[in-house]
């Protein structure tokens, strides 16, 4: 999708349209812009700016925050759309998904006959003002390098015949993996562009970048090297505090809620954690660490007692400024059964309110700590798939 919260904003706010816009997740100078619009780019606002950075580059900027419920009840349109197209669908991010054409579709004409059928169903039965960019190749890789070519509302394909031609228009941090600091090992290896990467000796790239050397000779080639599932290893969230809401109080407020949608995404994918981490960030630059270790549980309320007890271990003068809670050590194995009945009963009710938030939408019944939350940590959209 292109600009897609930008472009969601547009689409319900018809006013928007025309105008440059940022998304972010709070209305301040200091906040990241998650989401140009369109025409925001063209003025050279990039994702990553601060505001006032975008502010500097056109006053009249207007910024927009978050709503990212609103921007997933637009994705599960969009996927439900797919969906009616195709049973091959994979879901990358909120903004990103990926299809696999059967044999007989892996046609020029077939792709573009889908890819015309997907930008007019989505201007038919999404909105109108949305467009999504769309690319074709061997494999989700080459697919997803592609679909930045012709940006915004484009649709390009490369073939296993035309990569080399393919390589040579992009440069090294157009390849989707290749950071800075990737870019800079590759250099000093004698690879300045993705045609040096391309045409590099699969023994030397094994040498000098391992595994990944490996996984990049293939995947260059049209080989499907990223279609895999990984074990989860960590379940966590993390909030930023407004200047204005740097104060511990504020911190105990969002801590509940992290640690409210900890268990959420535990039992949703029926993990239990065996461990709870609290980091916290402060002014002047400084870094705050805790632990403890946990009877598997996956209630909320066990763990947003966890991390109060994390958050009364520490010294209580400091001023946060961003908060990581992480529940780690998961088991997926058999269910753990609670020794006691007043264990299982807080996880029947943890459970029970899932039911109830999933049918009717997420709030629809909450714990009364989280009452005041909404005001101070709404809820923040995700770059990975929508939990």
């Amino acid at each position: 999708m292109d600009s897609y919260f930008a472009s969601v904003e547009q689409q319900v706010q018809a006013n928007l349209r025309g105008v440059p816009i940022v998304v972010t997740p709070y209305v301040s100078p200091t906040g990241c812009i998650i989401s140009p619009s369109k025409n925001a780019k063209k003025l050279g606002i990039k994702t990553g700016m601060l505001v006032k950075e975008a502010q500097a580059i056109y006053p009249k900027v207007i910024v927009q925050e978050a709503r990212p419920e609103l921007y997933i009840f637009f994705h599960h349109q969009i996927v439900k759309l797919l969906n009616n197209l195709t049973p091959f669908v994979r879901v990358m991010s909120v903004d990103e998904m990926s299809l696999v054409l059967s044999p007989s579709e892996r046609n020029i004409a077939c792709c573009q006959k889908i890819a015309c059928t997907i930008k007019n169903q989505m201007r038919q039965r999404v909105g109108d003002f949305l467009t999504c960019s769309i690319g074709i190749g061997p494999n989700q890789f080459i697919a997803k390098t592609a679909s930045e070519i012709n940006k915004p509302n484009g649709f390009y394909t490369c073939g296993l015949d035309n990569l080399k031609t393919f390589y040579q228009q992009l440069k090294l941090r157009d390849l989707p993996g290749i950071n800075f600091n990737i870019e800079k090992k590759l250099n000093f290896l004698g690879i300045k562009t993705p045609t040096d990467l391309y045409q590099a000796d699969q023994l030397y790239l094994l040498k000098n970048l391992k595994h990944m050397g490996k996984i990049w000779y293939f995947r260059l080639r049209g080989y499907e090297t990223d279609i895999f599932t990984s074990r989860r290893q960590t379940v966590g969230h993390s909030f930023v505090l407004p200047p204005e809401l740097r104060e511990i109080k504020c911190l105990k407020k969002v801590l509940a809620k992290l640690a409210f949608k900890i268990g959420y995404r535990l039992r949703k994918e029926k993990l239990q954690a065996g461990a709870i981490s609290l980091i916290i960030k402060t002014l002047p630059f400084g870094t705050l660490k805790t632990y403890c270790r946990l009877p598997l549980v996956c209630d909320s309320q066990r763990i947003t007692w966890a991390a109060c007890h994390l958050l009364n271990k520490l010294p209580s003068n400091f001023k946060p400024i961003a908060l990581y809670l992480t529940a780690y050590n998961l088991n997926r194995s058999a269910h753990q059964l609670p020794l006691f009945d007043c264990q299982k009963k807080i996880e029947n009710i943890s459970k029970l309110m899932d039911k109830i938030n999933d049918k009717y939408g997420s709030q629809t019944i909450t714990s009364g700590n989280l009452l005041e939350s909404d005001a101070i940590a709404p809820n923040r959209i995700s770059f990975g798939e929508p939990k």
